[in-house]
This record gives structure tokens, C-alpha cells and sequence, in this order.
């Protein structure tokens, strides 16, 4: 996000919200303050919620998922890790994205670089990866209703 301001209203949809760089951001609704930062759980709410965003010293960049009430159903979650992660395909879609540089094994090895994304990791699938550092990513699981 560039600046703060009113966040789009999607009718319908459920979002979730997590901080990938930047300072943070203040959600304001109706009835409730939520924080985003780099050290918190993603945030969800309905896309019908009036909701307010006011940054936290200057731009950021966020991951958002969206879906559809009654079609789908989402979950966002941050990882952080050393050494190996393996992320396994439980929902009808995994999606990966890594906020950091990362070794990935699938067969052969590849490398992630920060806001990569591996996508439709099927159930059943195992997905590698490896950092010798901290690395961070979040695992993004669509299920259908």
C-alpha cells in the first residue's frame, strides 16, 4: 500500500491480510483496531466490513487473499524457519509465497527469490524447502465448499 486510506468493500468475499514489508498498518472497523505487522498472524475479515487502513511509517507490502463466501473457503498463514520446511498439499489448492531467498526441491532444486510464489500444490504433494538462514513465507490452502 502507498498510502492510508478506506480499503475496497467486496460484498461477499472473505479477505485476509498479512504484512510482508514495511512498517505496519492500523485496520480500523466499526468495532474493532487490528494491527498488521511483520510479527503478527494475518488478519481476517468480510469484505463487507467498512474498514480503514492508516500506515505505520510508509508504504508496505501485503498479501492478500480473497475468496467467494459459498464457493470457497481460505486460510493464510505465516511460517518462519531454519534449515527444512516441508509444506504438504492438504486443501484442494496450496499456494506458497516466500518472502525471503530460499532453496526448493522438487525433483531438482530451484531457488526462491522474495514474493516467488509456488502454486497448486495438489493434496498429497510434498513441497521441500530449505534456508540456512531465517526465511519466511506464508502458505495460502483453498478449499472448495
Amino acid at each position: 500500500m502507498a498510502r492510508s486510506g478506506p480499503f475496497s468493500r467486496f460484498d461477499g468475499v472473505d479477505r485476509t491480510i498479512a504484512l510482508i514489508s514495511g512498517g505496519g498498518m492500523l485496520l480500523r472497523s466499526p468495532t474493532a483496531s487490528m494491527s498488521v505487522s511483520a510479527g503478527t498472524p494475518p488478519v481476517s475479515f468480510d469484505g463487507e466490513t467498512e474498514i480503514s487502513c492508516e500506515l505505520i511509517g510508509g508504504a508496505t507490502v501485503d498479501l492478500n487473499a480473497m475468496t467467494r463466501r459459498g464457493f470457497f473457503r481460505h486460510t493464510l498463514r505465516r511460517e518462519q524457519f531454519v534449515g527444512r520446511i516441508t509444506i504438504r498439499g492438504v486443501a484442494d489448492q496450496t499456494f506458497v509465497v516466500s518472502n525471503g531467498f530460499l532453496e526448493l526441491s522438487t525433483g531438482g532444486r530451484d531457488r526462491l527469490r522474495p514474493l516467488d510464489t509456488v502454486a497448486e500444490i495438489s493434496p498429497g504433494t510434498a513441497l521441500d524447502l530449505y534456508s540456512d538462514q531465517s526465511a519466511e513465507i506464508f502458505i495460502v490452502e483453498l478449499t472448495g465448499t
